[in-house]
């Protein structure tokens, strides 16, 4: 093994593991604490009393804390909690309420997070001092019902000079970059137009804000934008390729981003601060680039539903003549979307190597996608979920057929958590359309993943969305796959977590399968992403 590498924790949570500025300790979360350690390893110094689930850390610019979110045992009380590397703990919150995702003023002195209404339509931009004192809204936003919030953590940045903060926006239709002002201004609305605008970054020198948008081409596009911090038009700064992730240099004069193409994997790239310039890549993650040069290229493609709407999705393999050729449909997650080029679409070289074995392969963007397509899309599933989205799925089959020169009797669906959902909803409710399928860690009950789920977030969305279990029973059996599960003709592989309380929840299928139905409970201790069962390495590198 490389020698640069050395494990230095167990199994580390969903919560992950983040690295101080200065490099000289680890946050990580391994169970139900808080926990702290030098990279090159020694004794963990836990740094949370109190039992409870630990997510998103984050530590201070100056290293010296670290903030986070605290669930307490009283499931309805979710707070900001801030905590120094020796231990001591403070609450920011002081009632019960729902707040997420801390991020660290560049002093290191205040924290700004959000607080969910009880109706969970929206939420509120807090900033507070650390010791909870001069806590104040800064900004407001709300929403229809169906339409999901975009995460915060990850989107949302403070200026470098402290006065405002950069965020996303949907109250328009699409998610846009806005800016908050402490000062008590109304928040301004930097970037416009059908396009979904994300991860906001600040330029150094604070007079630019580059962001990742879809406003060129195809939806499923991704390039680098910068606009300026008072507004106007957006220029774009990347010249080609799929691109994400971008990084400002401290002199705010050069920019670096991932950029992916059909045939080369995300490789960091760097460029000048400005439009039509050379970009120089700096890594190369493949042995063997040739190997890849024969992938194909992503095309997005539209079809119409049962009810006429135009549904969205990625085709990757070429249309042909040959009708007895295999087909594939891939169903992303909750709060995912299939998007072009390597850096968008999961499990890209599996995919990959089954087109280059003749089959094709669709990545259906169903009505309810959260992210690219708008509110609008993203509502269409409100209280209809085994509905119209599950129409899509079926009118995606059969453009496989009718367009893509498929054999209908051999298209296979899989994917993972909503993706697993819809896979077993297509082999049950739609028992004819798919001839196999695979669910990883999917949701075949969801009354039950309102009763067992321990994350009060993931609970109020569902609910958001279909009503309260008690007084929608029809809509919710309307929606259980296990309620159609007699029905099934094809064989399903169900893969689950044992232990896990979010993709619930492979065991009721195992009661009462159909004939044709595996079961398979893969990991005993595992979480929803099974591919994150990992201990916690760090390397000199």
């Amino acid at each position: 093994g490389d020698p640069s590498l050395r494990q230095v924790a167990p199994l580390v949570a969903r919560a992950g593991a983040t690295v101080s500025p200065d490099w000289r300790n680890i946050g990580f979360v391994p169970k139900q604490h808080n926990w702290v350690l030098p990279p090159e390893g020694g004794r963990p110094a836990r740094v949370t009393t109190k039992e409870g689930k630990y997510s998103a850390l984050n530590w201070s610019p100056d290293s010296a804390r670290i903030a986070f979110v605290m669930t307490q045992k009283d499931q309805d009380d979710v707070g900001i909690a801030v905590a120094t590397a020796g231990g001591d703990v403070t609450m920011i919150a002081t009632r019960p309420v729902d707040e997420d995702s801390p991020i660290w003023a560049p002093s290191s002195d205040r924290v700004a997070f959000i607080r969910r209404f009880d109706n969970w339509q929206g939420y509120e931009i807090w900033v507070s001092a650390l010791d909870g004192t001069g806590a104040r809204a800064i900004a407001k936003e709300t929403y229809d019902r169906g339409v999901e919030e975009f995460r915060f953590d990850g989107n949302a940045q403070w200026s470098p000079d402290g006065t405002r903060i950069a965020y996303l926006s949907s109250r328009t239709g699409y998610n846009h970059v806005w800016v908050a002002h402490l000062n008590g201004d109304e928040p301004a609305e930097l970037t416009k137009g059908p396009w979904v605008d994300y991860s906001p970054r600040w330029s150094p020198s604070g007079d630019r804000i580059a962001f990742v948008s879809s406003r060129v081409q195809d939806l499923e596009d991704r390039h680098i934008w910068a606009v300026s911090a008072t507004g106007g038009d957006p220029e774009r700064l990347s010249p080609d390729g799929f691109c994400t992730d971008p990084v400002w240099s401290p002199d705010s004069t050069r920019i670096s981003y991932l950029r992916s193409t059909a045939t080369e994997p995300p490789e960091i790239t760097v460029q000048e601060a400005k439009a039509n310039v050379p970009r120089i890549t700096l890594t190369e993650s493949r042995e063997d680039p040739a190997a890849t040069a024969g992938f194909v290229e992503p095309v997005a493609v539209r079809w119409p539903s049962k009810d006429g709407k135009q549904i969205p999705g990625i085709l990757l393999g070429a249309r042909g003549e040959d009708a007895s050729r295999p087909a594939l449909m891939y169903f992303h997650g909750k709060g995912g979307v299939n998007l072009k080029g390597w850096g968008g679409l999961p499990n890209y070289a599996f995919h990959q190597y089954l087109a280059q074995r003749g089959y094709a392969i669709l990545f259906v963007n169903w009505r309810g996608t959260h992210v690219g397509y708008g509110a609008e899309f993203e509502r269409a599933n409100y209280q209809d979920y085994a509905g119209g989205e599950l129409d899509d799925v079926v009118s995606g089959a059969e453009f496989l057929a009718r367009e893509v020169g498929v054999d209908p009797r051999r298209i296979a669906c899989w994917g993972g958590s909503y993706g697993g959902y819809m896979t077993m909803l297509a082999i049950t409710k739609a028992p004819h359309v798919c001839s196999a399928g695979i669910s990883l860690y999917g949701v075949s009950d969801w009354t039950v993943f309102v009763k067992q789920n321990q994350r009060k977030l993931w609970r109020m969305r569902l609910i958001s969305k279909l009503g309260e279990p008690d007084k929608n029973r029809e809509r919710y059996d309307r929606a259980a796959a296990i309620e159609f599960a007699a029905d099934a003709v094809s064989p399903l592989l169900i893969l689950q977590g044992a232990d896990d309380d979010e993709g619930l929840h492979a065991e009721i299928f195992a009661e009462r399968p159909p004939s044709t139905t595996i079961w398979w409970p893969v990991i005993q201790r595992a979480s929803s992403d099974i591919r994150k069962a990992t201990g916690l390495v760090t390397s000199d590198g």
